[in-house]
């Protein structure tokens, strides 16, 4: 039986983390203008997260080097809109202990006006299907170059 991730807490050993703790997009090579992000279960036990696409989960956010956050595109202001939305299509994913989901990549080129430079990217993650919100957090640092 899965433990919903409300019933266990962040502290119990379920986290949100990216895939680097720093992360280099280039304003000139599609292949590198994402970021990736894990859920990892240390727990004992098989929990549950859900899933509703990306953005309704997620929202994240950009700070520059001087802590001033970073304008979204079209598609980022967009994409913000989703996030706490319905969650009609929801699903479940259980993940068992000691494994880990990765997301697909997102594109931070497509969401943030970006210019080369220092920036801090923040990406919650947030589930209403229990009543009570759960949030993960995490943070990660990106070098924006040409």
């Amino acid at each position: 039986m899965f433990a919903p991730l409300l019933a266990l807490g962040i502290a119990a050993g379920v986290t949100l983390s990216p895939t680097a703790p720093t992360t280099t997009i280039s304003l000139s090579d599609a292949n590198r203008q994402t970021c990736g992000l894990v859920v990892r279960n240390d727990t004992d036990r098989p929990v549950q997260i859900w899933l509703a696409a990306f953005w309704p989960n997620h929202r994240m956010t950009m700070k520059d080097a001087s802590g001033k956050p970073v304008g979204l595109t079209s598609f980022g202001k967009a994409a913000t809109l989703m996030f706490g939305g319905g969650r009609d299509k929801n699903s479940p994913l259980t993940i068992e202990p000691g494994k880990s989901y990765k997301y697909p990549t997102q594109s931070l080129v497509k969401t943030f006006e970006l210019r080369p430079g220092g920036y801090t990217l923040s990406v919650v993650y947030e589930d209403k299907s229990f009543g009570k919100p759960l949030r993960l957090n995490c943070s990660m640092r990106v070098k924006v170059v040409k």
